[in-house]
């Protein structure tokens, strides 16, 4: 970083955490769930580590096919893109994500307002660590989702009213209206 100035090594500090925090939020997110038949073929807790620089997946010690892999990799092709970097601009590039496989009875017992015709819901944690030559940020995020893979065997029916906090204050629905004009009346 010689010659760098105090706002231009901010910056790349500050774009090296975005990095670390949107890999932990897309490791944990919603296409997760995709990864399910993998998962399923695993023990009930576990882990998977993902090296975007090597671009290899390992779950629980085995080098395996994530799906999640692709997605991050292809993230991190556009941020890159995005900064004008390189990919050798990285020395590390690692997500490592805990995972249990909860029944979904179990969950949606504890949670009446969810609903999954999945027989499994993962709870996923994930770490990252992202170094640069300029500099390296630490990150972490948590989700579960239903995974797919499995059908639960007794689907329960969906829940009947799902709850709706009160509308309270000044706040009411919009009504959205048409943004044409009105057409103009003929005199008959």
């Amino acid at each position: 970083m010689l010659g760098m100035t105090s706002r231009a090594s901010k910056r790349l500090s500050g774009d090296i955490r975005n990095i670390a925090n949107q890999l932990g939020q897309i490791a944990v997110g919603w296409e997760a769930a995709f990864d399910g038949p993998v998962l399923l073929a695993e023990p009930a807790t576990g882990g998977y580590i993902m090296d975007l620089i090597q671009r290899v997946s390992v779950v629980n010690d085995r080098q395996a096919d994530l799906g999640m892999m692709g997605i991050l990799d292809k993230w991190l092709d556009g941020e890159l893109a995005r900064l004008k970097r390189d990919r050798d601009w990285f020395t590390e590039a690692r997500v490592e994500v805990h995972y249990e496989l909860v029944p979904s009875g179990t969950v949606m017992d504890s949670n009446p307002d969810y609903w999954t015709s999945q027989a499994y819901v993962a709870r996923l944690s994930a770490t990252v660590h992202v170094a640069t030559f300029d500099g390296i940020a630490d990150a972490s995020s948590k989700n579960a989702h239903a995974i797919t893979g499995q059908a639960a065997d007794i689907s329960r029916p969906m829940p009947e009213h799902p709850h709706v906090p009160a509308l309270r204050g000044r706040w009411r629905p919009v009504e959205i209206k048409g943004t044409r004009p009105a057409k103009p009346q003929r005199d008959s």
